[in-house]
């Protein structure tokens, strides 16, 4: 009899877990691996390229009824300033931000219990990055497809044109006095597509917007990240350099 009711019990407290995504990258609130980044701190008070390679992400609980998976790698603490990287000329910590996107896609398999490291990026393409269809999902536009020309030359690119898809790591303002948040969030849905196009010419906020009303859970992972000389402790500016 107590076997009996024992497996309900078990049933019940398994979906009553909470949807959780983790990395085995870094931990909640720490600072991201240079790897997994844009751009790194030069040690000049400036900023070059990084490894750029997406890294590994492991979910688990999935709510009952899903049917598909979203995840969206957002900054919130974009600047609105127009004054980026100009030497000397700080962003405040506390000047207006807006949230931008690193990865954006959608119709993931519920199948998948994660992706692996470089799953959606194994070193930044001054070419561009494919959007639409991938191996994980349909991927959208990220935040390089919109960066300026000043900010693309830096990295080895030069045309405005150059559209980017899947992953494209951190690379905040190395004048920017705030730490941004890199936020991982997973969205378990109830619908098994979102029916935006299959070309992937769509944007984070477009997503948002496609996902309401089907949402049954959601869930995020935060690191931190910064280009800035000033916010990084001695100890983090020689990891960077070691990881460099």
């Amino acid at each position: 009899m107590k076997k009996c009711l024992l497996l309900p019990l078990i049933l019940i407290y398994t979906s009553l877990q909470a949807l959780s995504i983790t990395s085995p990258a870094f931990k909640p609130h720490t600072l991201i691996p240079v790897q997994y980044a844009l751009c790194q701190a030069d040690g000049a008070n400036k900023r070059r390229l990084a490894a750029d390679i997406s890294p590994a992400l492991n979910w688990q609980h999935l709510p009952f009824g899903t049917k598909s998976l979203t995840l969206l790698v957002a900054d919130p603490d974009a600047p609105q300033s127009l004054h980026t990287n100009i030497k000397d000329q700080w962003i405040k910590k506390y000047s207006p931000r807006q949230t931008v996107y690193h990865w954006v896609l959608i119709d993931i398999s519920t199948t998948l219990t994660g992706l692996p490291q470089g799953a959606g990026s194994t070193g930044y393409q001054p070419s561009g990055k494919p959007i639409g269809q991938t191996h994980y999902g349909i991927t959208g536009k990220n935040i390089v497809s919109y960066m300026n020309k000043e900010s693309l030359e830096s990295l080895g690119s030069y045309k405005t044109s150059i559209q980017f898809g899947d992953y494209d790591g951190p690379c905040p303002p190395f004048n920017d006095m705030k730490k941004h948040r890199y936020q991982f969030t997973l969205y378990a849905l109830n619908v098994p597509s979102l029916h935006l196009r299959h070309d992937g010419n769509f944007t984070g906020l477009e997503v948002i917007q496609a996902m309401k009303s089907h949402v049954l859970g959601k869930t995020m992972l935060t690191g931190l990240y910064s280009t800035n000389q000033k916010l990084l402790s001695k100890k983090q500016a020689k990891k960077l350099s070691r990881e460099a």
